[in-house]
């Protein structure tokens, strides 16, 4: 079951449409943004700040250079301290400790003790002094490191620039804006069109596609009733008693408004195929629609002799007075003849002309041609359709007999149809 189709057959055109009008419009706009970086962009005066940036570079290059003996030195003075054998790997132990330790070996030993940590006390704190010295200098090289790089890269940056410039064709993006400017008009007006035939065709076939939704949901009634009909059919048979029966039937009866979950069952398996019938009818009526206004029929070109008849019975222009003026108004019309019409309707070429519409354009063959070739001819390109019940098989070169874009018509009992196109019309076979 084609449940969720997308019938509007101008749904996808207008997607694509959608899609390629955002990127012709993303192309233009980039475009312009490089049109107008062209137009603003100063090549002196970009030379002057690379010119400068380059200046800065080099000065702070040499400040790095002259400070960076200064972070050297201060290195190795902290390397020196840090390997002389009296330098503290701890830090000197608290007062508490010596006053406990003084009670047991003396106060002369303490005194010894005082005067090594205030000398380990003096070497910690010329160390950190020295390592704020050297995190000082350090920074500082940083710093000017990072001025270094970033001056060149900006400089880097501005000559990238400068060659982008000097080979950016200006004609060519010029030319391209106007390209890109033509192509989202084209689109845009394509786009358009499309949108409006799609919401025509919503519009047009919304009582159909109300119908399908409505039997869709049904159905899906009709299979949870049949589901759980099936399960409580189910439980009957596992039903060993007639007091179990009796509460099963009168459950049925109050769920279903029968007692029998068989006789449920049989009623919805028999809705259930009747609304696969409705739903399947929709559906195809919905893709012979779909598929009939996807076509894209530009030009109609009417094969005249062949609409004259009605099996070997001969109606005159009746059937195609009614029906060209109907067609016209959606397509381009050409209508053909051969020459025996000006014999079998007793008209010269201007009267024929003048049965139909004046945006129809008639051509009459001359003295004793056919009209088939020509026919086939006036229908080469795509979007161009030819409609007759002639099969053409002798002309198999030809592109529209290749593609096969041919229209079946029938006509009886006063009526012309075109099936195809979903038109039917009455017709006075006196007229």
């Amino acid at each position: 079951m084609l449940m969720n189709q997308e019938y509007n057959p101008f749904a996808a055109k207008c997607h694509e449409l959608e899609v390629a009008l955002n990127l012709a419009k993303a192309g233009l706009q980039d475009i312009r943004a490089k049109l107008a970086w062209h137009s603003q962009f100063g090549v002196r005066a970009t030379k002057q700040m690379q010119t400068t940036l380059l200046a800065t570079a080099s000065k702070a290059m040499q400040m790095l250079q002259a400070d960076l003996p200064e972070v050297e030195r201060l290195q190795r003075r902290r390397v020196r301290m840090e390997s002389q054998p009296d330098f503290p790997r701890v830090q000197p132990s608290g007062p508490g400790i010596v006053e406990g330790v003084a009670k047991m070996l003396g106060m002369a030993w303490v005194a010894v003790e005082e005067r090594r940590r205030e000398q380990a006390r003096q070497i910690l704190a010329e160390h950190r002094a020295l390592m704020e010295q050297e995190a000082i200098a350090q920074g500082q090289c940083d710093a000017l490191k990072r001025k270094v790089d970033d001056a060149h890269a900006q400089a880097k940056r501005l000559q990238e620039e400068l060659v982008a410039y000097k080979a950016f064709d200006l004609a060519a993006a010029q030319q391209e804006e106007v390209e890109l400017s033509q192509c989202v008009a084209t689109l845009e007006a394509s786009y358009e069109r499309a949108n409006t035939e799609r919401a025509q065709f919503d519009r047009d076939y919304a009582e159909p596609m109300r119908e399908l939704t409505h039997k869709q949901g049904e159905r899906q009634k009709i299979l949870i009733t049949l589901s759980n009909a099936k399960a409580l059919d189910a439980r009957f048979g596992l039903a060993s008693t007639p007091r179990d029966r009796a509460m099963l039937h009168e459950e049925c009866r109050s769920r279903f408004g029968v007692d029998s979950p068989r006789k449920v069952i049989h009623d919805s398996e028999l809705k259930l195929r009747g609304i696969d019938r409705a739903i399947q009818k929709l559906e195809q009526r919905l893709s012979a629609t779909a598929k009939r206004e996807s076509r894209g029929i530009k030009r109609l070109v009417i094969d005249g002799n062949n609409l004259c008849y009605e099996e070997q019975t001969f109606l005159g222009l009746a059937p195609l007075k009614a029906l060209v003026p109907r067609l016209a108004d959606a397509h381009e019309v050409i209508l053909v003849f051969d020459s025996d019409i000006r014999s079998l309707v007793r008209m010269n070429d201007a009267e024929i002309k003048s049965q139909f519409p004046k945006t129809v354009r008639v051509h009459v063959m001359t003295h004793g041609k056919k009209a088939d070739e020509q026919v086939l001819d006036q229908a080469s390109n795509d979007g161009h359709w030819v409609l007759s019940n002639d099969g053409f098989q002798e002309f198999p070169e030809k592109p529209v007999v290749k593609a096969g874009r041919f229209l079946r018509h029938s006509i009886f009992n006063g009526r012309v149809a075109v099936e195809d196109l979903g038109v039917s019309l009455a017709f006075d076979p006196a007229g």
